[in-house]
């Protein structure tokens, strides 16, 4: 598992690296984000990714919001819109672990997400466990189940 923690004025640090699958061709990332955070910024979002893949496997990734204090929300531009498509690489699974309150920031990473042909789950702080076991090992979702918030998962405000 890659560790990528976040916090406001310095740059990510990759904390622990281990392979998920014995051929290594999948490996699965957190990225934390934590305390106070300027404004959401899917351009700082998608340069954090592009560093983390190795070699053109797709990558699973964990986000960790689990500890975030407070964060700006400000819908990205036509043109981040479409840097983030140029900048994101290949990504087969996304799990967001989340409070409710930052629904509208994963409605919109997920979205992002959706378009490039991601599966994308969100999960509430006390299944973080099960956020990683599905980012492992469940089965893909179909169209009809990308639907947002998942059934059984994040009841928002």
């Amino acid at each position: 598992m890659h560790y990528s923690d976040s916090e406001v004025g310095s740059p990510p640090v990759q904390r622990r690296m281990t392979r998920t699958s014995q051929s290594g061709a999948c490996a699965l990332f957190v990225m934390r984000r934590s305390g106070a955070q300027p404004k959401l910024d899917i351009i700082a979002i998608a340069e954090e990714l592009r560093h983390l893949q190795k070699g053109d496997a797709a990558l699973r990734v964990l986000f960790d919001w689990s500890e975030l204090q407070s964060w700006q929300f400000v819908a990205p531009s036509l043109a981040n819109i479409q840097k983030w498509k140029e900048t994101v690489p290949l990504i087969s699974r996304a799990a967001i672990v989340h409070d409710p309150k930052w629904n509208r920031h994963a409605a919109l990473l997920a979205a992002l997400l959706w378009v490039r042909n991601a599966d994308v789950s969100s999960f509430c702080r006390s299944d973080f466990d099960r956020a990683i076991i599905w980012l492992e090992h469940g089965p893909p979702l179909s169209g009809f189940e990308r639907s947002w918030p998942r059934r059984g998962q994040l009841e928002g405000p």
